[in-house]
């Protein structure tokens, strides 16, 4: 998908700070912790209309909306589940999905 690296911001929490400087850096955002300062700092580091992906799931947490709507963001959800993970990574394994660029 083109993931070049992962950031865990945990043991490094000035880790993106670089991506969100300016306008942002992605075009697509997967955030899958659901913790807020993660997701504040997602939102941060995604471009002008760009797609924000929520994955990870908790309680209710507060976003920073007006950093959606002022990017004109995508903001979707999606819920995995264990049967389609396993479906999808047989999958891109046996090459039925071709997921190169």
């Amino acid at each position: 998908m083109g993931a070049t690296q992962s950031l865990n911001v945990r043991k490094t929490p000035s880790a993106m700070a670089d991506f969100a400087a300016g306008k942002g850096s992605f075009d697509t955002v997967f955030e899958c912790s659901a913790a807020p300062p993660a997701i504040r700092d997602a939102i941060a580091a995604t471009r002008p209309l760009g797609s924000f992906v929520q994955v990870g799931m908790t309680g209710d947490v507060t976003i920073p909306l007006n950093g959606i709507v002022a990017r004109e963001l995508r903001y979707s959800g999606t819920f995995r589940f264990k049967g389609e993970f396993a479906q999808a990574v047989e999958a891109i394994t046996s090459g039925t999905i071709d997921v190169a660029p």
